[in-house]
């Protein structure tokens, strides 16, 4: 586990790098290998949340920041992105057309 955190550690780094790039894409791709090498990494779980949130994808943001706070219950960062992902998926339905009725 140990050597496999240590892999994870720089694919952090490169997200980061991609992010201030503007290029999240590439950043979520980074943090995915991280969490696929150290699923007990808090801080990758809570950059994927970040960068899913930010290509609007709500609800892969908000199972990376859910599994953020299972490892880090007490992450401010953490529990922010999940309210903030949880406020934008409810904005999105409230201005979702109506489903027709059958």
């Amino acid at each position: 586990i140990m050597v496999n955190a240590l892999l994870a550690y720089p694919r952090k780094g490169l997200a980061g790098v991609e992010v201030a790039r503007g290029n999240p894409e590439a950043a979520r791709e980074h943090l995915q290998v991280a969490v696929a090498l150290d699923a007990t990494d808090p801080g990758a779980w809570r950059g994927l949340g970040v960068v899913q949130r930010l290509l609007g994808r709500f609800s892969e943001a908000k199972g990376a920041f859910e599994s953020c706070l299972d490892l880090a219950p007490e992450d401010p960062e953490c529990k922010l992105g999940l309210s903030q992902v949880n406020e934008a998926h409810a904005a999105l339905e409230s201005k979702a057309p109506a489903k027709p009725r059958r």
